[in-house]
């Protein structure tokens, strides 16, 4: 079973739809987690269906901004637990072997000044319960120095809310396959900067706990 969580940047280019439908055929995956769509629900249901999708979930754009996406095919029911714009949190049953998973879609804000408000809802919105538990997604938060290249040092005192959230909710990370970094960009003075943004976390109670990685196929 394959899931793809994509930082797409917008689905308003052919370019950009174009390299979805690769990852898609390289990866084949049951589910696929869309963040920043700036899409509404017609246009994300049409692409979708397009890809081979029968199932289309979204949570819209305000404005020209955010906007997330699930689709999922017919090798899976997915039932939706709660959403907001930066999460959508689902139960996943796998109908080959009858797995059942709660999965929890995670788009980080970006944005410095709102990180202790974030993190402080997600907290309190996503508490541990029975079922084997992930959490996949961007993240927008590096927890140690060799996971950033370029740019500003990274500072080991500052708060490491992605290490706390861990730590309370009792998950790890999957690991990955690929490339370091999920994320690049340019400051004005042209320094490159790298970041691996993207993650999948599991909690120790999951049957594959260990066993799973992620691959990294490419940048935001």
């Amino acid at each position: 079973m394959s899931y793809l969580s994509w930082n797409c940047q917008a689905l308003g280019s052919d370019l950009t739809i174009r390299s979805l439908k690769e990852i898609i055929k390289r990866n084949r995956p049951s589910i696929v987690f869309l963040m920043e769509t700036k899409a509404k629900h017609d246009r994300l249901k049409k692409i979708s269906q397009e890809m081979g999708f029968q199932e289309c979930f979204c949570v819209e754009s305000l404005g020209q901004a955010g906007g997330l996406g699930l689709w999922w095919d017919n090798s899976v029911e997915v039932q939706i637990l709660d959403f907001s714009k930066f999460l959508i949190d689902t139960e996943v049953k796998e109908k080959e072997g009858e797995r059942v998973w709660r999965i929890s879609w995670i788009y980080g804000t970006p944005y410095n000044e709102e990180k202790g408000d974030f993190w402080r809802w997600l907290s309190n919105c996503l508490q541990p319960g029975l079922l084997p538990w992930m959490c996949i997604g961007d993240f927008n938060e590096i927890i140690w120095e060799f996971e950033k290249k370029g740019g500003r040092a990274f500072n080991p005192k500052s708060r490491r809310y992605l290490q706390d959230f861990k730590n309370q909710k009792y998950l790890m990370d999957m690991g990955f396959q690929g490339q370091a970094y999920t994320w690049r960009g340019r400051r004005a003075e042209g320094v490159l900067i790298q970041e691996r943004l993207d993650r999948g976390l599991i909690n120790y109670s999951s049957p594959e706990c260990g066993l799973g990685s992620l691959s990294n196929s490419g940048f935001n």
